[in-house]
């Protein structure tokens, strides 16, 4: 059942290949070296919480353990090192248990499809995390493993198999619970597959692979969660689970249509030239087929909405648990990546003359480098721009309260984004820096660099009973009358 994960002499030229590619494009990221959202906090008092509070154990295991055992620590950029290293191999071994044969040769082509697999735009909030990089990864690697083993074809129900089904299942809902929408998704694909292969699809084995998915969400739910003492997101909308899924589905496709405004229209007319190309290519070869009439309209009509039913059911989990929409819980757009990635091989290994149509990708792989590139920058100067306002609140705040007089401090406003972002809308989606007066991030992020530990508090200030005592350019520190308490006032 395991010799689909071994790194074989053939596809090892894969897996480097994609180890460089990825490598490459999360270098920004770990040269931006910003501690991200929650990354704060736990790097700053060397503890997790993502069992208890967020229901996800293995992470707390994993980052814990990478941190040496005991309390968690900032060990960038290892998570994201580890992470790439297991996004090469995923899809490695993912690809070579359905596309490869050991005679047939690994080229550019080859890897620039397969790398487009992690190149969704929604997982550039993911890859932004210090530490919860490599468990995001791993949720999503673990839905790809499921389609990696092998079933036993000798037996109807193989229970090894929907065993193997279940870990891995598990193990994507104990790191980030979000993925497992896309188990379905990359059923249709494997349908698919199949079905282009001219294999016919193996329905006992997708049952095994959605029952064993539907064993793992039982006991997630009903085991783990009670066990480590976590709460389920419950949505709390009075409507009912069909209109949720349409309003979710319809603000999925307003996220993304906010790439697509900045995106190059060459870009998307490539990317739909290829799907479309798939689907002509695909349907010729099923008029070609010995089948029947009604199975060769029934298999073209199902290769052309594949698509829409990867993209629809991967969500599920986000619609049904009352997750909020962010760009990081939309992982299982991954499915949707997957199934790109497949049309742009199956066109690309078909004829001597469609190889060429490769071409057909390079603005999309280009456009997701430049696109992370200058995330990345962006990243990098917003973290500047942060500890430059940190340096100058500590100097200052150490300065009025040298004789420990104040003990809890309240931030009014926030200083906004850095000015090298002012021509970059699309990357308000995912940098954080709204964080010094949105809630008591922004006071840990001060404790970060001052010897006074001051309690953050989001209590109404009387502004009349503010007086200033310090100020630089960009904000004024205000003592309060008859209490303890500092207020920074930023003045935009």
């Amino acid at each position: 059942m395991i010799e689909r994960f071994k790194l074989t002499e053939h596809n090892r030229r894969l897996f480097w290949g994609l180890g460089l590619i990825y490598g490459l494009y999360m270098l920004p990221i770990i040269l931006a070296d910003r501690a991200f959202k929650d990354d704060v906090p736990r790097m700053l008092y060397n503890c997790g919480g993502w069992s208890d509070g967020d229901g996800r154990p293995l992470t707390e295991w994993l980052i814990t353990w990478l941190s040496g055992g005991k309390n968690v620590v900032d060990m960038s950029p290892l998570p994201h090192v580890l992470a790439v290293l297991l996004m090469a191999y995923c899809v490695t071994v993912y690809t070579s248990a359905y596309f490869f044969d050991e005679d047939k040769e690994i080229g550019a082509g080859t890897m620039m499809a397969t790398s487009l697999v992690f190149f969704s735009p929604f997982l550039l909030e993911n890859f932004s995390y210090q530490l919860d990089v490599i468990s995001h990864v791993v949720a999503i690697c673990a839905t790809f493993f499921v389609f990696v083993f092998r079933k036993n074809d000798n037996r109807r129900v193989d229970v090894l198999y929907l065993l193997a089904v279940v870990l891995m299942g598990l193990a994507s809902l104990c790191t980030y619970q979000t993925a497992i929408g896309m188990i379905v998704g990359l059923c249709f694909l494997d349908i698919l597959i199949r079905v282009l292969q001219d294999k016919k699809p193996d329905w006992i084995l997708q049952a095994h692979r959605v029952a064993g998915c539907g064993i793992a969400v039982v006991i997630y739910r009903f085991v783990i969660i009670p066990a480590v003492g976590a709460v389920m997101p419950v949505s709390t909308s009075e409507e009912g689970v069909i209109t949720q899924y349409i309003q979710a589905y319809g603000r999925v496709y307003l996220r993304l249509d906010e790439y697509l405004r900045d995106i190059p229209r060459l870009v998307v007319i490539t990317t739909f030239l290829v799907v479309v190309i798939f689907d002509v290519m695909a349907v010729v070869k099923l008029v070609r087929a010995d089948k029947s009439v009604m199975a060769k309209v029934i298999t073209a009509i199902y290769v052309i909405v594949t698509p829409g039913l990867i993209f629809v059911t991967s969500f599920a989990p986000v619609v049904v648990s009352g997750t909020g929409m962010s760009n990081r819980v939309l992982v299982a757009y991954v499915a949707c990546m997957a199934y790109l990635s497949y049309t742009a091989m199956y066109i690309f290994n078909q004829t001597n003359i469609t190889r060429y149509l490769a071409i057909l990708i390079v603005p999309f792989f280009c456009l997701a480098f430049i696109y992370m590139y200058v995330y990345g920058t962006a990243e990098k100067n917003q973290a500047e721009y942060d500890r430059y306002i940190a340096y100058n609140l500590v100097h200052d705040l150490d300065e009025v309260n040298a004789d420990d007089t104040y003990t809890s401090l309240t931030i009014i406003g926030n200083p906004g984004y850095s000015p090298y972002l002012n021509q970059l809308p699309f990357a308000y989606n995912y940098i954080f820096t709204n964080f010094w007066s949105t809630d008591w991030m922004g006071g840990e992020y001060i404790w970060g660099y001052t010897r006074h530990v001051l309690e953050y508090s989001d209590a109404e200030i009387d502004q009349d009973k503010l007086v200033k005592v310090k100020g630089t350019g960009l904000y004024n520190i205000y003592t309060i009358e008859d209490e303890a308490r500092i207020a920074i006032l930023f003045r935009y």
